[in-house]
């Protein structure tokens, strides 16, 4: 059974609908889980009030049920007007009582409140109020009367009332958000990292891929100590130092807290890589000196020995630089970069004279081709060691260390770093003779930037023309660059905040001089990339379903004119009493009729009465017979 009522009697009263001389009485189902109700006031005295719950055998419409009660038709003005908006149809679009299936998770009700005056358009200032201790009695934790685009006005578990100005004839629109929101623990997932042996106070972004499902910020208060290095935290960083000379693998683990007495606990991998020690040869003379084990850097305290082999008619002299003495072969001990002279003489060959051949020449190692290099993280960037020659012979190894303790090898080498920052790239080339050169060169690695988030605009949705209205919008930039809010009022102004530091809550007034429906668009830039959104703004206008929309041009409170969206142009109407005649595509039919009590139908042609023509025989009839009696 679906409820009409004509006056309001109390949330399980009797509802009387007259039809004529019969009477259809209409009662509540029951039972009802909890209910509140909203009380509307002004200064003026004029008042309203709806209901809004859950029931158990109450349905989530559509379609509409025996809970849901159709608000009356309007009285005369001056009034308050409150509704419901359940996405049901006519009559049903308008609701006194609008209750929902109990128990639920989250729901939302559409709230409209209309002020009416009598005369003019002066605006009102309406209270709204409500008992706590009923929004209690419902099974959600959070229950928040907000904005139509969603913004928080006011807590209605702890809050009783809220005050607003109220403009004429323009219905202003709220939603009431309930949910549960009882505490989940926090979600901590395992982390893998990579730092660099005698690395100190590594930052690792731990938080960066646990959650909660509260929403609630999270916090670390807790490390363990690993067994190869040292851990601590600043609630939201670990940082890890291995212990000197250290490489190999590690782990500690961290618990996190929400604040609210969840937490959890985790694992943090640690992969330590070996740094990196160079030994550089150079040979003062003719032969080759060779390396065991031959590989193009050395971990610390690696054990290399180094073999000199002369060319025919030389011989190995001494070793000088970072080893001394003539002994050969000999071990040298890796600790740092190394540089080591291996010094060898001509003797002449089979004990004669002679002049000595010609001794080798180091190649040139030459990392400027691709110079300058720089990139971003998780993108591929190629080195280029294509101008490295050798003077007399050639270059047969490329070797690239790439700051990040990884390696590669060819003339070109291309790399990925996961990391942002600068690097110092070593180029070591080789040639066919054995001998080495070494070349460096920097790679600066940056974040790739990253759009603001979409600007949450609040504000009013309708107005009346000339009047001034506060606007407010939030963006945050994940790069936690400067902001700059654009603001494009869909009347042909525009205006910009400026750079301002992230995450500003910023607050514009802006009024519109004509009757119309606006698309007002906010966009937000770092100065790289940017966002936008927008919302509809109806100025002494009023949204007619999807046809377009009603326009009240001289703000008297009595619609004069239509912009219909199918044709892009601005229509006339016809008044009929207390409803809005509207030719929507301009054929010069009527197609649809407007009224606050019932919204937007579509037009019927005035039926005439059943009946008429009979009762107008009938009375010929009687008066014929009545002047003949009258003559007898």
């Amino acid at each position: 059974m679906q409820n009409t009522r004509w006056t309001k009697t109390g949330a399980f009263g009797i509802i009387m609908l007259f039809f004529g001389a019969s009477v259809v009485p209409l009662i509540k189902a029951d039972p009802i889980a909890w209910d509140v109700t909203l009380h509307f006031t002004n200064t003026g005295g004029q008042n309203d009030y709806v209901v809004f719950g859950e029931a158990p055998d109450a349905i989530d419409g559509p379609p509409a049920d025996s809970h849901d009660v159709v608000e009356p038709p309007a009285p005369q003005p001056p009034y308050i007007r409150a509704w419901f908006n359940d996405n049901l149809t006519v009559p049903y679009n308008t609701l006194w009582m609008d209750y929902r299936h109990y128990p639920g998770t989250y729901k939302v009700w559409n709230l409209t409140v209309h002020w009416m005056p009598s005369s003019g358009s002066s605006p009102t200032t309406i209270t709204m109020s409500w008992n706590t201790s009923k929004v209690n009695d419902s099974e959600y934790t959070s229950v928040n009367l907000c904005t139509e685009a969603g913004g928080i006005l006011q807590n209605m578990l702890v809050n009783n009332t809220y005050t607003f100005g109220c403009p004429a004839y323009v219905p202003q629109n709220f939603k009431i958000i309930c949910s549960v929101t009882g505490n989940h623990p926090p979600v901590a997932n395992n982390d893998t990292v990579t730092v660099s042996e005698d690395s100190v106070s590594n930052p690792i972004n731990v938080l960066g891929n646990d959650n909660d499902q509260d929403g609630d910020p999270l916090t670390i208060i807790s490390v363990t100590q690993p067994l190869h290095g040292t851990s601590s935290t600043n609630g939201t960083y670990c940082f890890f130092t291995p212990i000197p000379h250290y490489h190999g693998l590690d782990s500690f683990t961290y618990t996190i807290s929400d604040g609210h007495g969840g937490t959890a606990t985790t694992t943090v991998s640690i992969n330590v890589t070996a740094k990196q020690y160079f030994l550089t040869i150079t040979i003062q003379g003719s032969g080759i000196v060779t390396k065991v084990p031959d590989l193009p850097s050395y971990t610390y305290d690696q054990v290399v020995q180094l073999i000199a082999n002369p060319s025919p008619g030389w011989s190995f002299s001494q070793w000088s630089g970072d080893l001394t003495g003539s002994t050969n072969p000999i071990t040298i001990t890796m600790t740092s970069n190394k540089t080591v002279t291996a010094t060898i003489s001509y003797s002449g060959g089979g004990g004669g004279g002679g002049t000595p051949p010609t001794q080798n020449q180091k190649p040139v190692a030459d990392l400027s081709a691709g110079e300058p290099y720089q990139g971003y993280v998780d993108t591929e960037i190629t080195f280029d060691g294509s101008k490295s020659y050798d003077p007399d012979g050639n270059i047969t190894k490329w070797f690239w260390v790439f700051g990040d303790n990884t390696n590669g090898t060819g003339k070109t080498a291309p790399h990925i770093y996961s990391k942002g920052g600068t690097y110092t790239v070593t180029l070591t080339v080789t040639d066919d003779e054995g001998a080495t050169n070494t070349n460096t060169t920097t790679c600066v690695i940056k974040q790739p930037n990253r759009p603001p988030t979409e600007p949450i605009i609040t504000g009013p949705t309708s107005g009346t023309k000339n009047t001034m209205y506060a606007y407010t919008v939030l963006s945050t930039d994940a790069d936690n660059d400067t902001i700059n809010y654009i603001f494009d009022w869909g009347d042909s102004v525009s205006q910009s905040s400026g750079f301002l530091p992230n995450a500003t809550n910023y607050t514009v007034n802006h009024s519109w001089a004509a009757a119309g429906r606006y698309s007002v668009t906010v966009t937000v830039t770092d100065n790289l990339t940017e966002s936008s959104s927008n919302i509809t703004v109806y100025i002494d206008a009023l949204q007619t379903r999807g046809v377009g929309y009603l326009l009240d041009n001289d703000a008297d409170g009595i619609y004069d004119a239509f912009y219909s969206d199918e044709k892009k142009q601005t229509l006339t109407i016809q008044k009929k009493d207390d409803s809005y005649l509207i030719d929507s595509n301009g054929d010069g039919d009527w197609d649809y009729t407007y009224n606050a009590t019932n919204g937007l139908t579509d037009y019927k042609e005035p039926q005439k009465t059943p009946g008429f023509e009979i009762i107008i025989i009938i009375g010929a009839i009687a008066l014929v017979m009545f002047w003949k009696r009258k003559r007898r």
